[in-house]
């Protein structure tokens, strides 16, 4: 069931006719509260805790290669689902919204 708290949305602005990309689920991304700090001189080849580096886990719970190349993979907090939630559009005076899929990686 389609929920525009929850799912991806192209919006129409009714006094213009431009579209936006919604994607409220991106809110649920992890955020570390990063603070900048003096580069140290000298840094580790990997860092176990990145998600991205070679053979860590992923959010996801995948584990990554140990690629040497071009690595690619899906997001795992992606703008758009992959699964399209088909249901009816929220008309509104002024908003005007339509589910919206799509694959991220």
């Amino acid at each position: 069931m389609f929920d525009r708290h929850e799912h991806p949305q192209r919006r129409i602005n009714s006094l213009n006719g431009d579209c936006a990309l919604v994607s409220p689920q991106r809110a649920k991304r992890p955020w570390h509260r990063q603070t900048e700090a003096v580069v140290p001189t000298s840094r580790p080849k990997h860092d176990p805790n990145c998600y991205l580096c070679l053979g860590s886990t992923r959010v996801s719970g995948q584990r990554n290669p140990e690629y040497s190349g071009l690595f690619v993979f899906p997001n795992d907090f992606p703008t758009l689902l992959s699964e399209a939630v088909l249901e009816a559009e929220v008309n509104h005076a002024l908003l005007q919204s339509q589910p919206e899929s799509g694959e991220c990686r």
